[in-house]
């Protein structure tokens, strides 16, 4: 077995009230015992992720960076059952739906909590500081999910070495997110392409729940 990473929802950015932006009835793709659900956030504002539930269910904290306004943070829960929930992120202060966004990821025969997290800033992310995860392994059979959120709304991001999933103007930021399960050991980036631009990265890293299979020689006859 392999993990498996699939994007079930990008929704439209929500306002907080009071300090929870909820979005309602969101795609968690389909039902599975080992399906583990991760939020994916990015944040301008100068706020920060106080906690994230799904389905009325807590999710555990794996990564997060915060720079100047920008945000970035991973959550993640098993979630086995349902094909749409509602996801809560309560922040420490209010933002509208241009300052938040999410987006949701199910992950499957993935082990958690992960092996690797890890986060990176930058107050230059084009090629001169791009935002970067520095040498990482990605086990065999495991997989790697990253965010990141760019102050430069219109202009597009570059990953390297991970192939770039979402990468959309989201209102006052650039949300991004990327995805690898070919093992390796390698150096992730995501790079903009402004001068000066604040971002943060989050990333995590899972195994597979299964061992490999180990074959046996058969005992040769004494």
């Amino acid at each position: 077995m392999a993990v498996g990473i699939t994007q079930t929802a990008n929704p439209a950015g929500v306002g907080t009230s009071g300090n929870v932006a909820t979005y309602s009835g969101v795609s968690v793709g389909t039902a599975s015992a080992d399906r583990v659900i991760a939020v994916l956030i990015g944040i301008e504002e100068a706020v920060t992720i106080s906690g994230v539930t799904i389905g009325g269910v807590a999710m555990q904290l794996a990564s997060q960076s915060y720079f100047t306004e920008m945000g970035a943070g991973i959550f993640w829960a098993p979630f086995p059952t349902g094909t749409t929930a509602d996801v809560a992120v309560t922040l420490s202060g209010p933002a509208d739906s241009s300052q938040n966004h999410i987006a949701v990821y199910a992950l499957t025969d993935a082990a958690f909590p992960p092996q690797t997290v890890g986060s990176d800033s930058s107050s230059d992310m084009d090629t001169t500081d791009p935002l970067t995860t520095g040498s990482v392994t990605i086990p065999t059979n495991g997989g790697f999910i990253a965010i990141a959120a760019g102050a430069r709304a219109p202009d597009a991001k570059t990953w390297a070495n991970a192939t770039g999933d979402i990468d959309a103007s989201v209102g006052e930021h650039r949300f991004t997110t990327a995805t690898r399960t070919t093992a390796g050991t390698v150096t992730i980036t995501c790079t903009g392409g402004f001068n000066g631009e604040d971002g943060v990265l989050a990333f995590m890293i899972v195994s597979s729940q299964q061992m490999p299979t180990v074959v046996m020689s058969p005992l040769m006859p004494t």
